[in-house]
């Protein structure tokens, strides 16, 4: 028997990660999914601390706990893919391994293979730097109903406080470079998310099927009959779809829950007028959040991440050079 391969797929978040984890790795039946989402599968809570553990916490912390993490995660992935033939591949899907909070996504891999006693491929997935710092800045839903510069200043800021954050994130190149020069470049694949859902080259549900080595035709049935994909996605794009996701979430009090539907209305509108696809932004432009010299480093790391994908990101951008 063919033992299943494990696959690690580290994010980044607000990639549209949940819609992979609920609508397509939780259902794919040669997929052994044994993460996200959270509060489905038994032990979740545990899990969920192993996670945090291996991302957030200090060098001494993690230390202290990789015995324990070890054995957990270990006994977690091992325990149908020896038993059950129609596995295919074990897939550990957690964004929070690429989170820009605390530890460094190279960080995390190097604690990740020190957990795990075999060989694992890392799956990527990314979006366009605008879009999806847009994105990362909507999770905090409240700062939403302030779209203004203010409520994005003040994020900022506290983001750039941080040794690792949301805008060093934005230069893909470095970190990616560096977890394929550990793993091997054939053994890491970094798939756009514009790209895939536009069906632009082989993205069109084609490679990450491939990469986990499970059915594709199951992966593509999937995908395009899930409400989120022919609904959310096409129609409002991923900013404001990302904000209707969030928007049971809140917990708004009621001057926000008052001001939400005008304002979506209005970034739906903004959106529909856009003659350049899907609007509803925060940022006017990336110009707008980075320095000249932190855009130079950005648009040359995306013309290596276009070598890496087959996939110039800049199509999917408004105004980045």
């Amino acid at each position: 028997m063919v033992e299943a391969e494990l696959v690690i797929h580290l994010g980044l978040p607000s990639t549209f990660n949940k819609l992979l984890q609920t609508e397509v790795f939780a259902k794919h039946p040669e997929i052994q999914n044994v993460a996200k989402p959270w509060g489905v599968l038994p032990n979740w809570e545990l899990t969920k601390k192993v996670v945090r553990d291996i991302s957030h916490t200090s060098d001494q912390e993690f230390e202290t706990a990789l015995a324990d993490i070890r054995e957990y995660l270990q006994v977690l992935v091992a325990s149908k893919s020896n038993t059950d033939p129609k596995w295919r591949c074990t897939l550990f899907s957690v964004e929070s391994f690429y989170t820009p909070v605390r530890n460094h996504p190279v960080d995390t891999l190097d604690r990740l293979q020190r957990v795990f006693d075999k060989p694992f491929k890392v799956l990527i997935t990314i979006r366009e730097q605008r879009g999806w710092l847009e994105s990362f800045y909507l999770q905090g839903f409240r700062h939403f109903t302030s779209v203004g510069v203010d409520g994005f200043g003040d994020w900022a800021h506290r983001q750039r406080a941080k040794p690792w954050n949301a805008f060093k994130c934005c230069n893909l190149w470095p970190p990616i470079q560096e977890m394929i020069s550990i793993i091997g470049s054939e053994r890491v694949l970094v798939v756009p998310m514009e790209a895939m859902f536009a069906g632009v080259g082989e993205y069109a549900d084609r490679r990450i099927p491939d990469f986990l080595g499970v059915d594709r035709e199951s992966f593509d049935a999937l995908m395009t009959t899930t409400d989120v994909v022919r609904g959310r996605v096409p129609e409002y794009g991923f900013v404001l779809g990302r904000a209707k996701m969030l928007a049971d979430k809140a917990g708004l009090n009621p001057l926000e829950a008052k001001l939400l539907p005008g304002l979506l209305q209005k970034m739906h509108r903004a959106a529909k007028n856009d003659r350049e696809g899907p609007g509803a932004h925060v940022l006017g432009s990336l110009e707008d959040a980075f320095s000249a010299q932190e855009i130079e480093e950005i648009v040359r790391g995306n013309a290596r991440m276009a070598e890496l994908t087959g996939v110039d990101l800049t199509h999917f951008s408004y105004r980045l050079p």
